[in-house]
């Protein structure tokens, strides 16, 4: 309870915090050769991007797989981890009634830069800057070396507090290099300002990246249109809450009126796209 608390307090002060050495790289192996078989897989039949004045939404100097919990059963494992999740659900309780609304994911996805990928400029994710208590984590499982020349995250630390967005490709004097071994985990306020450096080596940098929000905000896909059976009867109480089935909206007023459910809904039928045989 204590170093729980400890990690949250670093989190409200600096913006971030790393655990180091929370899964073998033998494990860490395993994810990035799965990752490197979906996204050859799948990465062909992408909806196309839309459109931004900036870089972040130009993905063809990285790799991204999204939707993790629908790709491999190994996936799950990372859904609500202990003691990662642990931290994440007291530091997003933060504010709320009593300290203990439930936080769902809202996103689980996982990038490498490609070698001679460019920086991203910095950024948050929260979507509104400052704020008196945060509204989003980002949690980065490092599966493999973040160095400073495979482009690890740039981070300005306790700019989670600025009211502002960070400005357009510009840089700031005091961000710093967070770097760690494979296995380390990095946890941060979705407000701080960040992104990622510049791969100058011959490598790739891949990591899971699983962002934690309130429960009452959406995810950033349909969870319950996009889950298979089978997975889903594998999950845990806890995980199903965290992939947001409690917080299901009611079909109407006389099936239920609170906005949470103590029994998660069902997903739909579902199957994963084939894509291009690897």
């Amino acid at each position: 309870m204590a170093e729980i608390d400890n990690y949250v307090a670093t989190l409200n002060q600096n913006g971030y915090v790393v655990l180091d050495s929370v899964i073998s790289p033998d494990r860490c192996a395993q994810l990035v050769g799965i990752l490197e078989d979906t996204h050859d897989r799948l990465a062909p039949i992408y909806a196309a991007n839309a459109t931004a004045g900036h870089r972040l939404n130009f993905h063809a100097d990285e790799k991204i797989v999204y939707n993790l919990h629908n790709k491999d059963r190994a996936f799950l494992d990372f859904i609500d981890p202990s003691p990662v999740y642990d931290i994440v659900e007291r530091f997003l309780q933060q504010g709320s009634y009593k300290n203990s609304d439930p936080v769902i994911l809202r996103q689980n996805t996982a990038r490498t830069p490609l070698p001679g990928g460019p920086e991203q400029q910095l950024h948050i994710d929260s979507r509104i800057p400052g704020g008196a208590f945060p509204l989003m984590a980002v949690v980065t499982w490092m599966l493999e070396d973040f160095t400073e020349e495979n482009g690890a995250t740039r981070i300005v630390p306790g700019s989670q507090r600025r009211p502002e967005f960070p400005p357009d490709e510009a840089a700031d004097p005091d961000e710093v290099v967070v770097t760690g071994t494979r296995g380390s985990v990095l946890i941060m306020d979705a407000a701080a300002w960040h992104g990622g450096g510049a791969n100058r080596s011959n490598a790739t940098r891949w990591c899971l990246l699983s962002t934690y929000v309130r429960w009452f905000f959406k995810p950033a896909f349909d969870f319950l249109s996009n889950m298979p059976e089978e997975l889903y009867a594998q999950m845990t109480p806890r995980q199903k809450q965290t992939m947001s089935y409690t917080p299901q909206p009611p079909v109407h007023e006389c099936t239920r009126i609170s906005a949470r459910s103590d029994e998660p809904a069902k997903p739909l039928p579902y199957s994963l796209p084939k894509g291009n045989p690897v």
